[in-house]
């Protein structure tokens, strides 16, 4: 719950008496990983619906799937066999009890680097994804959406300051990495954490920065 609801911001963006309800990329073109929590422990059977877009627009609701024992005892789907370069929502729900939350989705183009969004993705040490104009490495088992663009005003005084970036977030931590544009300052604010946590959470924000680079290759 604390990963779905730091994600989804407040109360406000999950139905009352629903499951908070996420998609999670692991940058493949045709796979999404269904999460969610429910207060609730009795339900022993899941279904889920799909819906597209096409020209901004969304399509009616599919029909209510089971979703495997499995993936109904652990509280998390992997689906596979996604159209590739789509726009896609999910909802999850108990029979018979209300439905999640909407979670967005968007799949890549076969071929093309995996892109960092509004919703969640997990790295593997290994792949790259690619934000703004940014090429990143995300660490293995790390979850993180991409903020957006800013501009802010810096004060004279500031040592550090971009007035003009990207940002991404960690999850569930809600700290923030930001870029400049061409890549030459970043910054970094990391939330007030128990323990060693807001170590661990710099220590990933270096392999990140560490692993950048422009899309150009430069």
């Amino acid at each position: 719950m604390e990963t779905c609801l730091a994600y989804r911001g407040s109360g406000d963006t999950v139905p009352e008496g629903g499951p908070c309800f996420l998609t999670i990329s692991d940058g493949s073109p045709d796979a999404v990983t269904l999460e969610w929590v429910w207060t609730s422990s009795d339900a022993t059977r899941w279904q889920y619906r799909r819906r597209s877009w096409v020209d901004f627009q969304p399509l009616p609701w599919g029909d209510w799937i089971d979703l495997p024992s499995g993936c109904a005892t652990d509280r998390a789907c992997r689906l596979t066999g996604l159209p590739e370069d789509a726009t896609l929502d999910f909802q999850v729900r108990a029979v018979g009890g209300p439905a999640s939350n909407i979670g967005e989705f968007d799949t890549p183009a076969r071929g093309d680097l995996p892109g960092l969004s509004a919703s969640l993705v997990e790295g593997d040490g290994v792949s790259e994804w690619v934000f703004g104009d940014f090429v990143v490495t995300i660490p293995d088992g790390v979850r993180l959406a991409f903020g957006g663009s800013f501009v802010t005003a810096c004060a004279p005084e500031q040592e550090v300051c971009i007035s003009e970036g990207f940002w991404v977030i960690h999850f569930p931590t809600s700290s923030t990495l930001s870029f400049s544009y061409d890549g030459s300052q970043v910054s970094r604010s990391i939330v007030s954490l128990a323990g060693n946590q807001a170590a661990e959470v710099n220590a990933i924000f270096d392999q990140i920065v560490a692993s950048i680079r422009l899309v150009d290759g430069e």
